[in-house]
């Protein structure tokens, strides 16, 4: 079993073989069911199965009922399948790993026709749709295919390893890059806004407005995937917020052949945490809880690092020197 892709509670995550004791589905036939796919709303469907996830390993109240009433209910429609019950109730419907694979095999293989729109009316069938292929898509989720992509693993292994708290992130993040008493000096944050456009302060601002669609709430499947790309109705940040979506997504053709580049490095996810909203029928919606806590911190001081050459000495003595205070 493929109980080292994850730590939580020990458990392993569900895979078609074992699920239902067959080879796995080939790359050809799962690539056909997604290319039958609304893509857009599929991406939908998945970005909200991602906060439930994230939301459940993470042991709140919402996550861990929305997760036990789908499992629940997937439960009843594979027992029609002759699937194997046992495996399925002590196995984990998935993890953010598997998630994040799904994503790229949705991005590479799905068709974005102009046709095809997001709809707030999901039902319990196009949810196990997609669990349904996230299974599938688990068989080919990394086991032991270390030795060649060594750099990529120890990345992926901290990424995942590390439990974030966003609310931390952002409060460690305000405190260093802006009210710290010991400022930054007026350079770092010009080369910061000459760069992209945009202050430090606005990016956290910006990264602050897109919060809630990370999240698990009370009207959580109704509710749009992110914050349309037009038409952005906070005033104080309209100035910024369009050089922000510009800084942190993807088209969906870039998105896709981001995808499709990186499909076969199983432990390579690095382009998400660089590009961490994903575009979807006009709306910018982050991709995970994981991904997006990313964006205080981590993701911030290399943005800020991205600004000065490499040989560059002088921005790690004045950055030090805040990042001291605040500890």
């Amino acid at each position: 079993m493929n109980d080292n892709l994850i730590n939580v509670d020990c458990k392993y995550v569900l895979t078609y073989s074992e699920l239902y004791s067959k080879v796995p589905s080939t790359v050809t036939t799962i690539a056909q069911k997604i290319q039958e796919l609304n893509i857009k709303q599929a991406l939908n469907i998945l970005l909200k199965l991602t906060s439930i996830i994230d939301s459940y390993l993470r042991s709140e109240s919402l996550g861990i009922a929305e997760y036990s009433k789908i499992k629940c209910l997937f439960r009843i429609s594979l027992r029609l399948q002759e699937a194997n019950l046992g495996f399925y109730d002590n196995g984990l419907l998935t993890c953010p790993q598997g998630i994040l694979t799904t994503l790229k095999w949705l991005l590479a293989y799905g068709a974005n026709r102009a046709d095809d729109r997001i709809s707030s009316e999901i039902s319990y069938k196009d949810v196990f749709d997609i669990l349904s292929l996230i299974i599938m898509i688990a068989d080919y989720l990394p086991k032991d295919e270390v030795e060649n992509y060594k750099i990529e693993f120890c990345n992926a292994a901290q990424y995942f390893g590390v439990q974030k708290v966003i609310k931390y992130e952002l409060a460690r993040s305000y405190n260093v890059f802006v009210i710290n008493q010991v400022k930054l000096p007026d350079y770092i944050n010009d080369s910061f806004v000459e760069k992209y456009g945009i202050s430090i302060e606005e990016y956290l601002a910006n990264s602050f407005a897109f919060l809630n669609y990370a999240f698990v709430n009370d009207n959580f499947w109704n509710r749009l995937p992110g914050h349309p790309i037009s038409n952005f109705d906070a005033k104080y940040l309209q100035d910024s917020y369009y050089k922000y979506i510009k800084i942190m997504s993807l088209s969906f053709e870039e998105s896709k052949k981001k995808a499709n580049d990186s499909l076969n490095k199983k432990w390579d996810f690095s382009w998400m945490l660089q590009f961490p909203l994903l575009i979807i029928d006009n709306y910018a919606c982050p991709i995970d809880y994981f991904t997006f806590s990313y964006v205080w911190f981590e993701g911030l001081y290399w943005r800020i690092r991205f600004c000065f050459d490499r040989k560059d000495t002088k921005f790690f003595d004045d950055f030090g020197k805040p990042f001291e205070n605040y500890i």
